[in-house]
């Protein structure tokens, strides 16, 4: 039987964020199983789809995406690293997050990417940045895990679509 294609649409669903190494995102998937152990009805993010968000722009024009992308710096400060020390949820969220103290790095590169897309026109989710992955969607209790620091390298910012794929898993794709 053939699987389903999906439409190819005019908008696309996008961010900005920072892509993780595949060392980080195996020991954050790790960590999120561990949510799971301890929250059954869970759902832990897929590995390959755990990023630090910088700007939710939401739905866009697909003739747009390159506007967005000349917004982004295309290099990075050598050395940078966010260091992720504990997990946690939002107040009354449903998502379990890994986090760390924001550097002075991380915030001015987040304020940088929005003045940009300011600048451009784009509207995006204006809550203060706070650096945090997702890991779990769907918890009922706050995360008990414990953990090593991870030191995660700070990557150069990508635009990310957020698809639905047919199987309606929700899946990553760098533009």
């Amino acid at each position: 039987m053939e699987k389903p294609t999906l439409a190819v649409t005019r908008e696309a669903k996008v961010f900005v964020a920072l892509p993780c190494t595949p060392e980080v995102q195996a020991k954050l998937y790790g960590i999120g199983k561990q949510i799971k152990d301890n929250d059954p009805g869970c759902r832990v993010v897929p590995q390959q789809n755990l990023h630090l968000t910088l700007a939710f722009l939401g739905n866009i024009q697909r003739s747009q995406i390159d506007d967005v992308k000349k917004a982004l710096p295309p290099k990075v400060r050598d050395g940078e690293v966010w260091i992720i020390t504990n997990a946690g949820t939002f107040h009354r969220s449903t998502l379990s997050f890994a986090s760390g103290a924001s550097t002075d790095y991380l915030d001015s590169l987040s304020k940088q990417i929005r003045s940009e897309l300011t600048k451009l026109g784009f509207k995006f989710d204006t809550k203060p940045f706070k650096p945090h992955i997702t890991l779990a969607r769907n918890t009922s209790t706050k995360p008990t895990v414990i953990f090593e620091p991870i030191s995660m390298p700070i990557l150069p910012p990508v635009l990310f679509e957020s698809i639905l794929d047919a199987e309606g898993r929700r899946r990553y794709k760098r533009l």
